[in-house]
């Protein structure tokens, strides 16, 4: 992972997300009737878990994260940005593989703690070490 930057600490919904790649799991969630939540109730506006994942991880985690340290500017974007595709597409799917779960969970706990530690240098925070809840500690 390469170290984040706080001058451009860009999100990576901020960044990119692969829209296309969401929108066609999301509907592919949508037309799931056995075993879904929303089969208990007809709601009005349906927020596909898929989408909202996406867009909870992309918040909280930054662009930088997938970014590889070697290479040309230009490459390293290109290259940060399709392995945030792999994993987000990975991380999408429906209904869900734990693994990958617990791999994003890791993602927004290092994020927190990159953040707590950024922040300690400010007198803020307190040393950038969290526990599995993200409270810095």
């Amino acid at each position: 992972m390469a170290q984040m930057a706080h001058s451009d600490d860009r999100r990576l919904i901020e960044d990119y997300l692969p829209i296309v790649a969401i929108s066609a799991e999301a509907s592919r969630e949508k037309s799931v009737r056995k075993g879904h939540i929303s089969t208990l109730h007809l709601w009005w506006a349906r927020r596909p878990l898929v989408a909202c994942r996406a867009a909870v991880y992309g918040a909280l985690v930054p662009a930088s994260r997938f970014v590889p340290n070697a290479g040309s500017d230009e490459k390293k974007k290109s290259l940060g940005r399709a392995n945030a595709a792999k994993f987000v597409e990975r991380l999408c799917k429906y209904p869900g593989n734990a693994a990958v779960i617990a791999e994003a969970q890791q993602h927004i706990l290092e994020a927190h703690a990159d953040r707590c530690r950024w922040q300690d240098g400010r007198g803020r925070g307190r040393g950038g070490k969290c526990d599995q809840a993200g409270v810095c500690v």
